[in-house]
């Protein structure tokens, strides 16, 4: 067993708690279940429902903020629409993609924080499923989009301040030593399991 600082222990600690890998499995299994919503433009111009089900989460780290520890957060799902347009109903099936970066924080008296920045429509990413292209539907298209990406941003800030959400991004390193018990002999955690895993980020 090989001494290290205390910055060192510290550092470390924060890496094997915030793994990318940790962070995705978490992430996906908060949005497992799908979104329900709705969006509203010029009172009953158009009106409509969406469900948005999740189909992936990538979390890269962001080397640029070295030595800070940040994350790219990358949610790929599949958006279906359904609305309408001066009393014309019709249906979209969109791939979304969401981009979002976290930053891992500490504070007193030993919490592990992680704080996702707010996003604006330049973060999303909507694009139509192959089997929706008809040219009607796209010109149509053309109207809806700025309100879909309206109603992803305003969700997601939502999501991102929600109590759930801060409660799963938030580590208390402190809690977790209570809950241990003094001279457990009992097998290493593995770096991509244990009590650490409640962090997420939305």
């Amino acid at each position: 067993m090989t001494q290290i600082s205390y910055e060192q222990f510290g550092r470390q600690l924060i890496q094997q708690a915030v793994t990318p890998e940790r962070i995705s499995r978490e992430l996906t299994a908060l949005l497992s279940q799908p979104t329900e919503g709705s969006v509203h433009k010029g009172g009953d111009m158009l009106v409509g429902n969406y469900v948005f089900q999740l189909e992936s989460v990538e979390a890269v780290p962001i080397a640029e903020r070295q030595p800070d520890l940040a994350l790219r957060l990358h949610i790929k799902g599949r958006l279906a629409l359904a609305v309408k347009i001066v009393g014309v109903n019709l249906r979209f099936t969109l791939q979304v993609t969401i981009h979002l970066q976290t930053v891992v924080k500490t504070c007193e008296p030993v919490v592990i924080k992680l704080e996702t920045a707010a996003i604006t429509q330049n973060d999303i990413d909507l694009k139509v499923d192959p089997h929706d292209r008809s040219g009607g539907l796209l010109d149509k298209l053309n109207i809806i989009e700025p309100v879909v990406r309206d109603e992803i941003v305003d969700e997601v800030n939502k999501r991102i301040n929600s109590p759930d959400v801060l409660a799963a991004t938030t580590i208390d390193v402190l809690q977790l030593a209570a809950q241990a018990a003094v001279g457990n002999t009992a097998a290493p955690l593995d770096p991509g399991q244990g009590p650490a895993e409640t962090a997420v980020a939305v």
